[in-house]
C-alpha cells in the first residue's frame, strides 16, 4: 500500500511539473499587451527583457501596440527590435496597419527594418504598395528588395512595367528588385537595357547592377553597358563596369 501511495505521488509531481514547464513555454492567452508595451520604457532591463519576452510570445496580436509605440523616438528602436524577433509571422500584421492612416508610416518603416526573403509571398503586395502609396513609397521600396528572392520570378512582368513608371524612385526599386531576383528575372534583361539611358541616374545605376546580378544572362546588354562607361555620372560608370566584369566582359 505505501509503495502505490509514493508511485502515485512521484506520479502526480512529474505531471505537475510537466504543466509548469508547458504553462512556461506558451504565450500567456490573457496577456495585457499594453501593459507590456509600457513595461519596454521601464529603467530597470530584468523589467524590458520579461516584457520584451512576452510580447514576442504574444506574437502579431502584439505588433499594433508596439507600432504606436513607436511614436515615442527614444523608444522607437527597442519596439522595432521586438517586432524583428517575431520573424515573418510579423508581417502580415504590419502590412495590415498599412490600413491605419495614423499607423501605416511607422508600420512601413518597421516593416523595411524586418522583413527578409522567407516573406517572399508578400512582393506582390510590397509593389503594389510603392507604386500606390506614395507616403510610404519608401519603405515599401526597400521591403521589396529585402523580400525578393529568386522564388519571386513570377513577379517579373510587373516589375518590367514598373520600369516605366513616372516616378524614378518607382523605376529605381523596380530595377533593384530585379537585381534581387537574378537571373530568374533574366527575362527582364531587354527592358532594363532600355532602362541605362534613363533621364534619372539612380535608375541607371540600378539597372546596370541589375544586369551585373544576372551573370552571362545579361549578355545581350553587353554593349549598351559598354556606353554607359561613358556616362556623365560617376556612380553609373562604376556600375556599368563592375557589370560587365560579371559578364566576363573586357
Amino acid at each position: 500500500m505505501g509503495r502505490t501511495l509514493l508511485y502515485v505521488y512521484a506520479r502526480a509531481r512529474k505531471i505537475h511539473l510537466a504543466l509548469f514547464l508547458l504553462a512556461l513555454a506558451l504565450p500567456c492567452a490573457g496577456a495585457d499587451i499594453p501593459a507590456l508595451v509600457e513595461q519596454l520604457k521601464s529603467r530597470r532591463a530584468s523589467e524590458r527583457a520579461a516584457a520584451a519576452k512576452a510580447l514576442i510570445e504574444a506574437g502579431p496580436s502584439a505588433v499594433p501596440d508596439l507600432v504606436a509605440g513607436m511614436a515615442e523616438v527614444r523608444y522607437r528602436e527597442f519596439m522595432v527590435r521586438v517586432i524583428g524577433r517575431m520573424g515573418a509571422r510579423a508581417v502580415p500584421a504590419l502590412l495590415e496597419l498599412f490600413h491605419d492612416a495614423a499607423l501605416k508610416i511607422p508600420a512601413a518603416n518597421a516593416l523595411a527594418r524586418v522583413i527578409g526573403p522567407e516573406s517572399g509571398g508578400q512582393t506582390a503586395v510590397l509593389l503594389e504598395c510603392l507604386r500606390e502609396d506614395e507616403a510610404i513609397r519608401l519603405s515599401c521600396g526597400t521591403a521589396l528588395m529585402r523580400a525578393a528572392g529568386p522564388k519571386s520570378a513570377g513577379l517579373t512582368p510587373k516589375l518590367v512595367s514598373a520600369l516605366a513608371d513616372p516616378a524614378p524612385e518607382v523605376r529605381a526599386f523596380a530595377a533593384a528588385t530585379l537585381g534581387q531576383i537574378g537571373d530568374s528575372a533574366r527575362a527582364a534583361v531587354p527592358a532594363l537595357t532600355r532602362a541605362l539611358a534613363d533621364g534619372e541616374a539612380r535608375v541607371r545605376v540600378a539597372s546596370a547592377t541589375a544586369l551585373g546580378r544576372m551573370g552571362r544572362s545579361a549578355q545581350p546588354a553587353a554593349a549598351a553597358l559598354r556606353r554607359a562607361l561613358e556616362d556623365a555620372d560617376p556612380d553609373v560608370v562604376s556600375s556599368a563596369r563592375e557589370a560587365l566584369r560579371e559578364l566576363n566582359e573586357p
